[in-house]
């Protein structure tokens, strides 16, 4: 089924050296405008280094990107974000010490006609965006006093902030409980059902099947899988992963012998073992 007309960003052909190690190799997927689209794959699949080159923190050495089904070239984040594509990293991009408002507009802060910072505009617009997102956080709070959910929720606040298209998120929920993970998953549908697009890597694969509506799949460095979520079990993810049978993977553990190897009767060693 060919699925262009719904097309929003399709990646061809794309290859990664870093000096003379190739990471990625010949990766080509395609990404539909309000999906969220799961990225999974082992330490060192590639799954990072991919997002890193959409956000235009890496180039690649070869391939094309194509958005709106124009050929694009992303050479830095800010070309990313002029795009309307954001990266939430695994580790949060917040300075402890500013407010959410400030953090919110960080880099790419309001003016008045005099110059000067518009605080009272951006406070509002923050407020607004956290309105949408429906989280009770004032925009003047500091980072510091935030829990890790209201945390990834600034972040988030961050890429709305300047009509982001298309959602990175690197490992959202490894620092969240699973009510706050419930939370986020709430948040993340809503944004999909209002035309948003989400890339969204863990390694989590119960997560993946729960939020997820499409699965893309790299191993050591190659596009391997790309199948809808539903279609899909855990154990099916892993194994797509790896590249081979789980039961080979955690083979089946040899039972103990009768014969006891080792016997220890009334140890004791004064103020340790009684």
């Amino acid at each position: 089924m060919d699925d262009r007309g719904n097309e929003l960003l399709r990646v061809s052909g794309i290859c990664k050296d870093f000096s003379t190690v190739r990471v990625l190799h010949d990766v080509s997927f395609r990404l539909r405008a309000g999906e969220i689209l799961g990225i999974i794959g082992e330490n060192g699949a590639g799954k990072s280094t991919m997002m890193k080159i959409l956000s235009g923190i890496y180039s690649p050495t070869s391939g094309e990107i194509f958005l709106d089904g124009e050929k694009t070239d992303i050479r830095s984040p800010l070309d990313a974000k002029n795009l309307g594509i954001s990266l939430i990293p695994q580790e949060f991009n917040l300075v402890n010490d500013l407010t959410v408002y400030d953090n919110v507009f960080l880099g790419s802060e309001l003016l008045k006609k005099n110059g000067l910072l518009d605080k009272a505009r951006m406070k509002a617009r923050t407020a607004e965006l956290l309105q949408e997102l429906g989280v009770s956080i004032s925009p003047e709070a500091k980072i510091e006093g935030l829990s890790a959910a209201e945390k990834q929720m600034v972040e988030i606040c961050k890429a709305l902030a300047f009509q982001c298209r298309i959602l990175i998120m690197d490992e959202p929920t490894t620092v969240l409980t699973q009510h706050e993970t419930g939370i986020l998953f709430k948040r993340m549908r809503r944004l999909r059902d209002e035309g948003m697009t989400i890339l969204y890597i863990s390694h989590k694969l119960k997560e993946i099947e729960a939020i997820c509506d499409r699965v893309l799949v790299l191993r050591d460095g190659r596009f391997v899988l790309d199948r809808p979520a539903g279609e899909l079990s855990p154990e099916e993810m892993a194994q797509s992963m790896v590249g081979r049978e789980l039961s080979q993977i955690f083979p089946q553990k040899s039972q103990p012998r009768d014969a006891p190897l080792l016997e220890v009767r009334n140890l004791s060693i004064p103020g340790l073992l009684h």
